[in-house]
């Protein structure tokens, strides 16, 4: 089980803020270089009120209506970035660029067409820009359709062949695709071009732990938290690694971890229950499915898993309120009944645990062990033939099963013994 967050870098070609015309009026300039030093601090409200200002003084600049459409992107007002980036085309700024930002400002109001459009635009004024492809690469990637962004890609690493971001985009294209090999291939790339590249690792990371690597998954996660400590994904997914070569301390520990800074993550409850079962802690594990259903009651594992549990500790009374509960669900499912008649027939109720493995034996002729566990409970009721019955059909089907032949001896010493009960 991952628990995994999809990378995928979006890109908008405006990280180059273009100059405004040379104006003998220094307070303007003066203006201009706060708008842009608020921008770059992701202060876009306050440096859309400068540029509003700036451009009703000169409506005549091209680069304002592209730096004031970036701006009204970023906080999302995509109506008023589009007004903006076409203003600007308009005027005959840097087209190509801002063509690609209208682009991507057409992909968020979901209107591909138009987004495609620009983005083909773009290419036709400047086909040798490794950055226009790589922004309809990270589009196509948007919608899925990864044939056509490892394409782009493609083009974008022939133009520059040590684009660590275009590696990795096409890596998680790679990734989208079931190609894992690949993946790794190119994320392997990125590190050598840039080892401090942490997005690489958030990646690579999952599909070594997918190939079943789970050392190397848990290099990458580590290196991952060694930058980011607080990132949930990597210290879950890290502890899932952990569990699998059995390393239960460690996993306990990052489940924890989890755990305190999403107090409500009922994964990391659910696998640390499991943890602690496996271990013999069982009170701790059972204190775990407790929060998991406490925080989803419809948590089907998580109830399967406590009433197993509550079973094995021998607390029949709550065991078979779980299976009853899961009963509830799904009143289907041959196994739920045999459970509950189990529960029932060690609290001594015999007779409601004859109706469960009938009604096992109901939904699932070949429920094997239901013959056996309802002959004994017809047994401690008296109705020794019905016993016998339900014995003797549990040898003949034991026989033929491997997983029961090796009991048919015994039971068959049974049948010999009931025989001789008096009726």
């Amino acid at each position: 089980m991952i628990f995994q967050k999809k990378i995928l870098i979006t890109v908008f070609l405006f990280s180059t803020i273009y100059s405004v015309k040379a104006t003998e009026n220094l307070s303007i300039d003066s203006l201009y270089n706060s708008a842009v030093q608020h921008y770059n601090k992701g202060q876009y409200q306050e440096s859309l009120e400068l540029l509003d200002y700036i451009i009703s003084i000169d409506s005549s600049s091209a680069d304002l209506y592209n730096i004031r459409g970036t701006a009204y992107f970023r906080l999302e007002n995509f109506d008023s970035a589009l007004r903006d980036f076409s203003k600007s085309i308009k005027l005959g700024g840097k087209i190509s660029e801002t063509l690609i930002n209208r682009a991507n400002t057409y992909a968020k109001m979901k209107n591909f067409d138009k987004a495609m459009k620009d983005f083909s635009s773009a290419l036709e004024i400047d086909a040798d820009n490794a950055s226009l492809y790589y922004s309809r690469g990270i589009f196509y990637a948007e919608l899925g359709k990864h044939p056509e962004a490892i394409r782009d890609f493609n083009i974008v690493l022939t133009l520059d062949n040590k684009n660590a971001k275009a590696y990795l985009s096409r890596a998680m294209s790679y990734y989208e695709s079931n190609d894992y090999q690949a993946a790794l291939n190119d994320l392997d790339i990125v590190v050598s071009i840039n080892p401090e590249f942490v997005d690489a690792f958030k990646l690579r990371g999952p599909i070594k732990q997918k190939s079943g690597r789970f050392e190397d998954a848990i290099a990458d996660y580590s290196f991952v938290l060694k930058n980011e400590p607080s990132n949930i994904n990597a210290l879950f997914n890290r502890a899932l690694s952990y569990q699998e070569i059995d390393k239960h301390d460690s996993a306990l520990a990052d489940f924890t971890q989890v755990i305190n800074l999403e107090k409500n993550n009922k994964l990391a409850f659910f696998n640390r229950g499991l943890i602690y079962y496996e271990i013999g802690l069982i009170n701790e594990s059972l204190a775990d499915y407790d929060m998991v259903i406490s925080l989803d009651s419809n948590d089907i594992e998580a109830l399967n898993n406590r009433a197993n549990i509550l079973y094995e500790s021998a607390q029949f009374d709550s065991a078979a309120v779980d299976f009853t509960r899961l009963i509830e669900f799904n009143n289907r499912q041959a196994d739920y009944f045999i459970n509950r008649g189990n529960c029932y027939f060690n609290l001594s109720q015999f007779n409601n645990a004859i109706n469960d493995f009938s009604r096992a034996i109901e939904l699932n002729p070949q429920a094997i062990q239901s013959f056996y566990n309802r002959g004994r409970a017809y047994k401690n009721v008296g109705k020794i033939d019905d016993a016998l019955k339900d014995y003797n059909q549990f040898i003949n089907l034991a026989k033929m099963n491997a997983t029961y032949a090796q009991y048919v001896e015994s039971v068959k010493r049974e049948v010999e013994n009931l025989k001789k009960s008096p009726r």
